[in-house]
């Protein structure tokens, strides 16, 4: 027995079951007194169960067989019940079925007073709001999906919230959102410091995701009210002192390099490299095109990263277009050969590339390896400040720094007048050559 909202499912009761039947019959009398024909969906109903009363006779039609009558109302408030309870509707349609006599005598009688059947039966079930009725409704809130849209949140951002919800559900309770208790929410926060495993920042973001979802579902009216509305994670003393990745030291640099260039595949071998001489992120890095590779009229080779969710291979920039930015190579990219793949048909440079986390995962592997890693210290990401680092030793000034990331300037000139540093590679480049990192070669 279900109530199935979207994908999810709900218990009937017996009640629902009695309000189900009750409703198909005041449904039938209903029409009777308006001398108005039933609907389509009835009249197909009807004659499903006229076709199987003439082939197998009215004493081989089962209880089942009676429910579908039910069918209209079960698909106007989205239920999809099992054979077990398409057999506990035809009990309640025999059950009802005395109380419907009387009242169409009493039509029949010109008696047009409330029907006895309609004090009796209780009222048919609410449809219940689904998290997936409460993740469309979010998703319909930012916009969109920004690979399909060109705006809206992208499909990775979407994935936090599709885990919550199976965590929660998992772990905690199976009822429809509007049946959680704010009991419920504090257990999930208890679940979540306790038991998940997870960094802090990762449990808020789990909490937050389910927050979201409940408070788009009562500004639209979907459910009541908002029981994590309130709740937080709480941080472990000490632990925001310990919070942020360190730069990498020179000797490290070093010996990080020195056995990428064993590696055979080319984005292993080359990407980091991109991270270092550009300050990028690892997802801009792997998603770098063919096509966004240029070269300036006086000579200066640039990656040209700019957001276009829906191109045939998309480039997705984190703060989206304000990330746009035609970012100079440093003299050690075009060393290494990254020009080389430069082309006028449009791929991608980094085709196998794997997912961030599992990119990530080799690269741990590495510092392991290597005697350099230190938990939630040295990662992957730690190569970005050790670029800005480097930057920051060469006396480059910030607004150049920023655009070599695609950081916006705190000047609200910079920001908003003129075409900026972030679309002067031939600029930008005469500060970023005196960045000595020949040593890492």
């Amino acid at each position: 027995a279900v109530i199935r909202a979207g994908q999810e499912r709900f218990p009937l009761s017996k009640r629902d079951i009695a309000g189900i039947a009750g409703q198909v019959l005041l449904d039938i009398r209903k029409a009777v007194a308006d001398q108005q024909l039933m609907s389509a969906e009835y009249g197909q109903a009807l004659a499903s169960l006229a076709i199987k009363t003439k082939n197998v006779g009215i004493s081989a039609i089962s209880l089942a067989d009676m429910a579908v009558l039910a069918r209209p109302v079960l698909k106007e408030l989205g239920i999809d019940p099992s054979p077990a309870d398409m057999t506990r509707i035809g009990e309640g349609l025999l059950a009802y079925l005395p109380v419907m006599q009387a009242d169409m005598e009493k039509l029949a009688h010109m008696d047009f007073s409330p029907p006895k059947l309609a004090a009796v039966a209780p009222p048919v079930p609410k449809r219940q709001v689904s998290w997936r009725d409460l993740f469309k409704a979010w998703l319909q809130s930012t916009g969109g999906v920004l690979e399909t849209d060109g705006f809206g949140v992208s499909q990775n951002r979407q994935g936090p919230y599709t885990v919550s919800i199976a965590e929660f559900e998992e772990h905690i309770s199976r009822n429809p959102p509007n049946e959680v208790t704010i009991a419920d929410a504090r257990r999930y926060v208890a679940w979540l410091e306790q038991d998940s495993g997870k960094a802090p920042r990762t449990q808020q973001g789990r909490l937050t995701c389910l927050k979201n979802l409940l408070k788009i579902g009562v500004q639209r009216g979907l459910v009541n009210s908002n029981p994590f509305a309130e709740l937080t994670i709480k941080t472990p003393a000490g632990l925001e002192d310990q919070r942020g990745y360190r730069s990498f030291t020179k000797e490290e640099l070093i010996a990080i390099f020195k056995t990428l260039k064993q590696e055979r595949l080319l984005h292993y071998r080359l990407v980091p490299y991109i991270l270092l001489a550009t300050g990028c992120r690892l997802s801009e890095a792997t998603q770098i095109r063919t096509t966004d590779l240029k070269q300036t009229d006086s000579g200066v080779w640039f990656i040209d990263w700019k957001h276009e969710p829906t191109a045939p291979l998309p480039m997705l920039l984190k703060t989206k277009a304000k990330n746009n930015r035609c970012c100079p190579m440093h003299p050690l990219l075009v060393k290494v050969g990254l020009p080389k793949h430069r082309s006028e048909t449009d791929a991608r440079i980094f085709p196998d590339a794997p997912a961030s986390t599992a990119f990530s995962q080799w690269f741990k592997d590495k510092l392991i390896k290597l005697n350099i890693y230190e938990r939630k210290k040295t990662v992957l990401h730690s190569i970005r400040g050790s670029a800005r680092d480097l930057w920051r030793e060469a006396g480059m000034p910030q607004d150049y720094r920023n655009a070599m990331t695609g950081h916006q300037s705190k000047e609200v000139g910079e920001r908003h007048y003129g075409k900026g540093l972030m679309a002067m590679p031939d600029v930008v480049n005469k500060e970023l050559v005196k960045v000595n990192i020949s040593w890492i070669h």
